[in-house]
């Protein structure tokens, strides 16, 4: 992948210091920037891979530096970071450009995901001959996927580069789908899967572990667990994409997984994916058992 650049946009110094370390053992190229102004005056100097804004800064937030980066490059991808974000502060965030959003206090290991995801993305889609798909109107793929598989890499819809390459859908959007389709399987994976439960996130052991990890760990051991499969329909047609995710369980029973429904409700750590599904998409379904979710995004 080589060496990617990095621009982090935050007015808290004990952060960019944090953060600073783990670009370095990441091995990746990074500038800091102390507020919204220096970011945008640092993307005159040189091109980022990734740019990543704290939402809350004085002077330029972060909200207004993504505004002012994809007016001026469409394709940069930009992640926000938020340690108060709302669901209507995620859904705005996409709907503004953003390739994702994560909430603090920060998951590094997911931090690192994120990245490696979207610049894998933009690569794939830029290394590739868009021409042979500039006739695409229709296709259909189903696929039956072990948990385990899942666990252990990110499901790439191939249908979804397709359409970027026909230009049925612009890079923004590409990666929110992506992340969309991810965010579902990773909730179907461990709801509906692994049957975890999110409040397990909460109960921290002596050794500073929390249930929900060590428990999806293990049921990852576990060929009772490990070899359910998940099932994944996605379908175009008449410029509508269709995914439906079907897992073994309940995973998307709302009841349980499904943030406070008022828009203004700050999010938890476990809140974020439907946020963020119902911010990309334009039609959200579940089966009333809670085994699948359909999202329906209309590209016209």
């Amino acid at each position: 992948m080589g060496q990617l650049s990095i621009l982090l946009a935050d007015d808290d110094r004990g952060a960019l210091e944090l953060y600073a370390k783990f670009f370095e053992l990441a091995g990746w190229s990074y500038d800091l920037a102390v507020d919204g102004q220096s970011a945008i005056d640092a993307t005159y100097k040189r091109e980022y891979d990734v740019i990543l804004t704290d939402l809350v800064m004085p002077g330029i937030d972060g909200f207004q530096l993504l505004r002012v980066i994809k007016a001026r490059n469409p394709n940069q991808a930009v992640i926000v970071i938020s340690g108060a974000a709302s669901v209507d502060d995620v859904v705005r965030a996409l709907r503004e450009g953003a390739s994702d959003i994560l909430l603090k206090p920060i998951d590094f290991k997911a931090l690192r995901s994120s990245v490696e995801r979207i610049v894998l993305s933009l690569q794939t889609s830029a290394a590739d001959d868009r021409a042979s798909y500039q006739y695409l109107q229709s296709a259909h793929s189903h696929f039956e996927v072990p948990a385990v598989v899942i666990a252990a890499q990110k499901f790439r819809v191939g249908l979804v580069d397709r359409l970027a390459k026909a230009g049925a859908i612009d890079r923004n959007l590409q990666l929110r789908l992506e992340l969309s389709v991810q965010e579902a399987l990773t909730n179907s994976l461990e709801h509906g899967t692994l049957e975890l439960q999110s409040c397990w996130k909460e109960e921290v052991d002596a050794n500073g572990v929390d249930k929900f990890s060590r428990v999806r760990r293990e049921r990852l051991n576990d060929p009772r667990y490990a070899q359910r499969k998940v099932r994944i329909h996605i379908s175009f047609e008449n410029m509508r994409l269709r995914i439906a995710i079907r897992d073994p369980g309940a995973g998307f029973l709302l009841k349980a997984n499904a943030p406070d429904d008022r828009p203004s409700s700050p999010l938890r750590s476990y809140g974020r994916g439907l946020a963020i599904i119902a911010g990309t998409m334009d039609e959200l379904r579940f089966q009333s058992d809670g085994s699948e979710i359909i999202m329906v995004k209309y590209l016209i």
